[in-house]
């Protein structure tokens, strides 16, 4: 009687330890898992900021364009004159 005590004793060590171990896992996923999000959010930000560079830049050339084709207008004129 006092054996089988002890081996159902054992076996609920070896089963509240599987579960610590279980858990020690999904925590250690868990945060993988966040770094891993944190990673993503930085990486979209940067994306999202690169676009906004891009698209600065777009403007920023159709306002140069639109000069360059209103100093050659006027040289133009000048030269006709």
């Amino acid at each position: 009687m006092v054996l089988q005590e002890h081996q159902a004793l054992q076996v609920l060590q070896v089963h509240q330890v599987h579960q610590g171990l279980q858990v020690h896992l999904v925590k250690m996923v868990d945060q993988e898992l966040r770094v891993h999000q944190v990673h993503m959010d930085h990486q979209v930000l940067q994306v999202h900021q690169e676009l906004q560079v891009h698209q600065e830049l777009q403007v920023q050339q159709a306002h140069l364009v639109a000069q360059v084709h209103l100093v050659t207008q006027v040289l133009n004129q000048q030269q006709k004159l």
